[in-house]
């Protein structure tokens, strides 16, 4: 069973994520910062991270980079309702998918769905 960490610093929108994803066939982490979500990946193999981008303590975007620099990458689903391209260019290569906020519920579900379907990043076959 996939697992999956859902890094949000707003509790409404979080638990609206968990909610939608819920009835998938995965085990959900939750996370309210950067922080508390390497703590999570210390102790658990995650295949897809769902993160905001902007999040106190340790923001979205510096988690994406720690998390890209490891030897095991997970898929990564990118929330945010402020994407400048000039100003996350370089973090935008290094996601699997962009979801813009508001988020559609229905669309992050099938999003989800395709990413753990495919092979692992890195994996050729």
């Amino acid at each position: 069973m996939p697992n999956i960490l859902i890094v949000e610093d707003d509790a409404v929108i979080r638990t609206l994520f968990q909610r939608a994803l819920q009835g998938g066939a995965y085990t959900l982490y939750l996370a309210r910062d950067g922080l508390q979500a390497l703590a999570i990946l210390d102790s658990v193999p995650v295949d897809l991270i769902l993160t905001d981008i902007r999040m106190p303590v340790l923001s979205g975007a510096d988690l994406i980079r720690l998390v890209c620099s490891s030897d095991q990458r997970p898929r990564i689903i990118l929330t945010s309702g402020d994407l400048r391209a000039r100003q996350y260019s370089d973090l935008l290569a290094l996601v699997d998918y962009v979801l813009p906020k508001p988020v559609d519920l229905a669309r992050l579900v099938a999003m989800v769905e395709h990413l753990l379907s495919e092979s692992p990043c890195g994996d050729s076959g």
